[in-house]
């Protein structure tokens, strides 16, 4: 019985140690308002920056080094610029595409565009061209724009695999 009552003032003492803690904790910062993607999509964009991805040396788990490559220099991919507009009700309405001697990456050179979800959207739908994936929000409200395009092999059983993607960088003039 004594070495209980011993141990319960030390019970008793952390127990109020952890108590006067918890109260130290600091509430987590507020996250701030959400933002209007579409009209942080639109205006005008100059391609800076493009990364080809080995998407079978990713998936095998390759060296970095053979995952990835900068082919920027390769073309001239900094010449082309890209367009989007908004309408009156800010949603989207057309772009146009100035590839320079760039290849054009979007397939056409003007036309309508459209979000997959305006309010958190992962793609971007061109008319006669393609769809791009949105690699992340992060630098948008900073005037980056991130695209992803991955191409696809089709197997002999008919299944999609992802073989190649390119990561776009784009900085809003």
């Amino acid at each position: 019985m004594k070495n209980f009552l011993k141990y319960r003032y030390f019970v008793l003492c952390f127990t109020l140690v952890g108590v006067m803690l918890q109260g130290c904790i600091e509430d987590p910062p507020d996250i701030g308002e959400p933002f209007d993607r579409v009209s942080n999509l639109s205006g005008t964009w100059n391609l800076t920056e493009v990364i080809q991805n080995d998407e079978d040396a990713i998936r095998k788990g390759f060296p970095t080094f053979v995952q990835s490559l900068e082919v920027t220099e390769l073309f001239p991919f900094t010449d082309l610029s890209l367009t989007l507009n908004v309408n009156e009700e800010g949603n989207p309405s057309t772009f146009t595409v100035t590839p320079g001697n760039s290849p054009n990456i979007f397939g056409a050179e003007s036309g309508s565009w459209s979000l997959d979800d305006p309010d958190a959207p992962s793609e971007i739908t061109f008319e006669g061209g393609i769809t791009i994936q949105l690699d992340t929000y992060l630098g948008l409200t900073e005037g980056v724009l991130n695209l992803k395009l991955t191409r696809f092999e089709t197997r002999s059983d008919g299944s999609q695999v992802a073989f190649l993607s390119y990561d776009y960088e784009f900085v809003k003039q």
